[in-house]
């Protein structure tokens, strides 16, 4: 399928919602900040409300596609200034991707055909734009398209993917229900503004996926994703045969029906004051949540690069597989934004209780909680409180200056003590019609970090998916510079330029040993963090048709665990794109595209499950674009 624009797939009534819900959630440390080499965005994955919305659309795209399709999950994200999104394919739960602009500015997704790998960088003036206004959708396949995005050049960016695969399809190892109810009640008057919300959402999902591999440990590697990949490093022809399918002796694969049904429920009250010179918010959150699961192994023989009959296990009885756990909490926060003129100072304050409680059973017909062996067991009974407080000075009508400090903290149920962090940003802003500058000095400064155990991490040990790890107190700082101009000669030629560059100290403060983390001494680097990123690019566009650039992307090095033990390594490495382009008239153009110009080959990456992940090598690409 042929990635396409479908016009006004949302209202903008419902882009604004979106906004703002995305807004208010990354105020109160309901969003994920993520802050890596492709910019920095706040997240919100599988939240209930745009899992609703997925569910509202599905009928409309069905409608579309003319397919039978089941939601994989939703992706509410909001980018800021500079992000962008390399050239990739979706894992594939996006069998069909539903990328829904909300925000009103233009941020193009950009597709290429016939290509096999997802490590291509630059321009790649050849790929197919889609520019999507407000409420509207890209929709492709997301397993199968390799896509982009080139770096945002506005403020920010607020987008949400909805994710489908064909129900009974190929691809459809997962299946989902989802129910949804929200009582809402809303009180304007003025000044004030009171909201009342009551909601229930129930979820079920049944994941069927690769736990283990060599099943039976027949060639002695362990059975472990990890270990097979480990030993085929090392050198080992027997791992390597089970990688390729040339094995000869049948090892079993292991699978486990990832079972599990999730209930949510509470209520949320909110009050505001708006004033011309100050905005005071005020909430409080109630809310109980539940996590169950029943989950079920199943093995099958794997030899001559084919699977063969699957064998279904006997339910489980007293483990980790067959457990109920439920948590309540209780939140309450303020936020005051007052103006001064140039000035806006933002302070907040957010208190938040929850208990977290386990129960697992003497048997698959869960007759009787296992009190032999501790349960229930209570995993988390906490409190925190956090403040923040942000400023931002307008200087003149091209410069501002902007601070922000605030707690931060991540409760867990997992076994770990709650995350908790220090975060400082500081920087200068300068804008004006050509040029845009910001030089930013960032530190956290962790009290406690923790690791979750997850099917795709590649933790160093064996540790059951959603246990959580400590790692103690942990440090990353460090500044982000970026300049985005272009100049414009005598003769009418432009000259665009931009530089990215992050420099980045991760790293533990101190010394111990983990199932999950491995065996840590203070000092060591934080994993697959690299200590610098640079993205330097030039080109130039004449008046007669003529435009070009080249993009330099330098990366330092990192490792995939933090003892950097041999096969985990990834070095500093650097590649180079250049592209070329002649308009000859209104309708044709004629191109050439060069991917990693001096043909390197390094391991750019060693995750999921240490496995190496090398660049492209060099790529010529000359075509011919015609548009009708």
């Amino acid at each position: 399928m042929k990635p396409f624009l479908q016009r006004s797939f949302i209202s903008p009534q419902e882009c604004e919602t979106l906004m703002k819900y995305q807004q208010h959630r990354s105020t109160t440390n309901g969003s994920n900040l993520i802050h890596n080499k492709n910019g920095k965005f706040y997240t919100l994955v599988g939240d209930p409300l745009t899992d609703a919305i997925g569910l509202v659309y599905k009928d409309r795209l069905e409608s579309i596609l003319n397919k039978k399709l089941s939601l994989s999950y939703s992706y509410l994200k909001r980018s800021t200034r500079g992000c962008y999104m390399p050239w990739h394919k979706n894992r594939w739960e996006c069998e069909y991707v539903v990328a829904i602009q909300c925000s009103w500015n233009e941020w193009p997704i950009y597709f290429l055909e016939d290509q096999d790998s997802p490590l291509i960088e630059g321009e790649q003036d050849n790929a197919l734009e889609l520019i999507a206004q407000q409420g509207d959708a890209v929709i492709f396949c997301g397993a199968d398209s390799l896509h982009a995005r080139r770096p945002l050049k506005s403020l920010s960016s607020t987008t949400l993917s909805l994710n489908y695969v064909e129900k009974d399809g190929y691809l459809d190892n997962m299946d989902n229900s989802h129910e949804t109810t929200s009582l809402n009640y809303l009180v304007d008057f003025g000044d004030v503004e009171l909201s009342a919300t009551m909601y229930d959402n129930d979820f079920a999902r049944n994941w069927f996926k690769v736990d283990k591999i060599d099943n039976g440990n027949i060639y002695g590697h362990g059975n472990g994703i990890n270990n097979i990949i480990a030993a085929a490093n090392a050198g080992e022809a027997t791992a390597i045969a089970i990688l390729r399918g040339t094995n000869v002796d049948p090892v079993e694969i292991k699978l486990k029906n990832n079972n599990r049904a999730y209930t949510n429920e509470g209520t949320d009250l909110k009050l505001r004051y708006s004033t011309d010179n100050q905005t005071l918010t005020m909430g409080y959150r109630d809310t109980e949540d539940s996590e169950d699961r029943f989950q079920v192994y199943a093995t099958t023989p794997w030899l001559g690069g084919k699977l063969g009959s699957l064998v279904v296990g006997s339910d489980p009885g007293y483990s980790s597989n067959n457990r109920l756990t439920t948590a309540e909490a209780t939140a309450f926060y303020v936020n005051e934004e007052v103006y001064f003129g140039d000035l806006t100072l933002n302070l907040g304050f957010r208190s938040e209780e929850w208990t977290i409680v386990q129960e697992r059973y003497v048997d698959a017909a869960r007759s009787a909680i296992n009190i032999e062996k501790g349960y229930p067991k209570v995993l988390s009974d906490n409190d925190n409180s956090l403040m923040g407080f942000g400023a931002i000075y307008d200087m003149n009508d091209t410069t501002q200056l902007f601070f922000g400090f605030h707690e931060g903290f991540t409760p867990t149920g997992g076994g770990a003590d709650p995350e908790q962090a220090d975060n400082i940003e500081m920087g200068v802003r300068y804008t004006n019609d050509s040029t845009y500058m910001e030089a930013v000095y960032f530190d956290t400064d962790y009290q406690n970090m923790f690791g979750e155990c997850t099917a795709s991490g590649g933790a160093t040990g064996s540790c059951e998916i959603g246990d959580s790890f400590n790692a103690g107190e942990a440090s990353i700082s460090g500044i982000e510079l970026v300049v985005q101009t272009e100049m414009v000669s005598t003769s009418g030629v432009k000259y665009p330029f931009s530089v990215v560059y992050t420099s980045t100290d991760a790293e533990f403060d101190n010394t111990f040993d983990s199932d999950f983390w491995g065996s840590v001494t203070a000092g060591m680097e934080i994993p697959d963090l690299p200590d610098s990123q640079l993205a330097l690019q030039a080109g130039f566009e004449t008046q007669n048709g003529l435009s070009g650039n080249a993009t330099l992307y330098s990366y330092g090095s990192t490792c995939s665990v933090a003892s950097c033990a041999s096969g985990t390594e990834v070095d500093s490495y650097r590649v180079i794109d250049a592209s070329l382009t002649k308009t000859m008239n209104e309708d044709l153009d004629v191109y050439m595209v060069i991917s990693n110009i001096t043909d390197e080959t390094d391991v750019i990456a060693r995750a999921p499950k240490n496995g190496a992940r090398a660049q492209m090598p060099r790529s010529f690409i000359v075509g011919i674009r015609y548009r009708l």
